[in-house]
């Protein structure tokens, strides 16, 4: 059991590549704006915040982290940064980072095929950008889940309405 003091501000979270040396590469942060009952991002912002990107470059730093990660943190009322969470991997909003001009998978995938960090085509982030997570459900049959479980696929053979007779 963890007991801890609530703390109430607004989630700021950070991700990046790590270069094995210390260097932080393509930080990209946001502000969560609408969270699921698990505290996952359902919307949010990003934003330009020097103090979380200086807390990101530290951690990388001391670290000396290689490849993806995310900083999870929360910006009380009087403006202090407190740490909830640091995940070795990117997060599920990573594709706003191709939204504001740094789409990290693709950066991580040129680094794993021999690019230095220097070769990378990362624009400079644009704040303000949001995201918005959707969900969409779809109806299928009992036989269409045995059959995607089986074969990996849900194929329908369709025929337009004029053939099918």
């Amino acid at each position: 059991m963890l007991i801890q003091k609530y703390v109430h501000g607004d989630e700021v979270n950070l991700t990046a590549l790590g270069d094995g040396s210390g260097a932080m590469i393509g930080e990209v942060m946001i502000r969560k704006q609408a969270v699921t009952d698990k505290g996952k991002a359902w919307a949010g912002v990003a934003i330009d915040d020097p103090e979380l990107q200086e807390a990101g470059r530290r951690l990388f730093h001391s670290l000396k982290w290689r490849g993806p990660l995310e900083l999870e943190m929360l910006r009380e009322a009087a403006g202090t940064l407190q740490l909830i969470e640091i995940n070795p991997r990117f997060p599920a909003w990573i594709y706003l980072s191709h939204g504001v001009g740094r789409n990290l998978p693709a950066a991580l995938l040129a680094l794993m095929n021999g690019a230095r960090p220097e070769q990378l085509d990362l624009a400079p982030p644009r704040p303000g950008t949001s995201f918005i997570r959707h969900a969409q459900e779809t109806i299928v049959s009992l036989d269409e889940i045995a059959t995607l479980a089986a074969s990996g696929s849900t194929l329908r053979a369709c025929a337009p309405a004029s053939l099918a007779a």
